[in-house]
């Protein structure tokens, strides 16, 4: 289901770094394969400037 899913799926461990992605978010993000977005961060494409305002955003969101 995830490899063939029209959305971009990323998953990351609980320090952000992707740990499997499947071929729309390869696509998406521009990058060649899979392994070449494995064990980098979602950070990595966040522009620097727009990062506080997504950790402020985070500071509201309700976890299970």
């Amino acid at each position: 289901l995830i490899e063939t899913s029209p959305d971009a799926i990323l998953l990351a461990d609980t320090n952000t770094n992707f740990i499997m992605v499947n071929q729309m978010a390869v696509r998406l993000y521009g990058y060649q394969n899979m392994g070449e977005m494995i064990g980098k961060t979602f950070l990595d494409h966040i522009p620097p400037e727009e990062r506080p305002r997504l950790f402020e955003h985070f500071k509201n969101v309700e976890y299970f």
